[in-house]
């Protein structure tokens, strides 16, 4: 299946993110290497970059973020999630744990194959090492594989150096029909079936003899 292909925005609010970056002029390599992961099955131990739902159904994605050096700790992030509108449909997004607090969420947006997060903290503190940076709720709309891309992701640092450098993880939804009769008689329903049709022909038998 084709990427979907997804218009790129700029939101007048990223500007706050923007603007800081500019002061910092181009930033400097960090020296510690970000990883971005989205992880589809928190339940499960680890991060799991790829799952599968039944149609209908929904899974919190957690996007994690490792490998932030303390001397090039992170202060505001933006970043779309895009996926194929045709098989994912997200209906919410939020800024999680990983940045010091206090901070400030200036986007969220949830569109149609996109989601738009970014956030700043607000007070002088900065995070690094490796957390839980945002989360997005997604929903199973229509069968298919659908890549799950993180893009236009820009991390900075206090005084609005960008951190450079920036490893994203691919991830992959498969979205599974619900089983129809063919696949439910396969399974093992046709004895049963059998079986009540049986009884009601027999109850009908019986009434016919009386």
């Amino acid at each position: 299946m084709p990427e979907p292909q997804v218009a790129a925005t700029c939101s007048p609010v990223r500007l706050l993110v923007l603007g800081a970056l500019l002061i910092g002029g181009l930033g400097s390599p960090a020296e510690g290497a970000p990883i971005l992961a989205l992880d589809l099955d928190p339940a499960l131990p680890g991060v799991q970059s790829s799952t599968s739902l039944a149609l209908g159904g929904s899974v919190v994605a957690e996007i994690w973020i490792s490998g932030v050096d303390s001397s090039d700790p992170l202060h505001a992030f933006e970043l779309d999630l895009l996926f194929d509108p045709g098989i994912v449909a997200a209906s919410a997004a939020g800024v999680a744990s990983f940045l010091a607090t206090p901070f400030l969420e200036i986007e969220n947006g949830v569109g149609v194959g996109q989601v738009g997060l970014a956030a700043t903290t607000s007070g002088p503190g900065a995070a690094f090492g490796s957390g839980l940076l945002a989360t997005v709720t997604l929903t199973a709309s229509g069968p298919g594989e659908s890549a799950l891309e993180l893009a236009s992701v820009v991390l900075s640092e206090p005084f609005g150096a960008q951190i450079l450098d920036v490893t994203l993880q691919p991830a992959l939804l498969l979205v599974v029909p619900e089983p129809g009769v063919g696949m439910l008689l396969a399974a093992g329903c046709l004895p049963a079936l059998s079986l009540a049709l049986s009884l009601a022909l027999s109850g009908r038998r019986g009434r016919d003899d009386v």
